[in-house]
């Protein structure tokens, strides 16, 4: 019983950290990444030799 507890607490806390973060990185990693394509994350104006 006092290791499901456990568990349960800890899951808590993880989603509790996750949340935390996701809130202070809002629009942080979107804003450093290329707007993707639907190929990817090229842009049109990319050469095959740039690859």
């Amino acid at each position: 019983m006092d290791t499901v507890i456990v568990l349960i607490v800890v899951v808590l806390g993880g989603l509790g950290a996750w949340g935390t973060i996701s809130f202070w990185m809002d629009g942080r990693y979107r804003r450093n990444r290329p707007n993707p394509t639907l190929s990817g994350f090229r842009s049109p104006e990319d050469r095959e030799d740039d690859r």
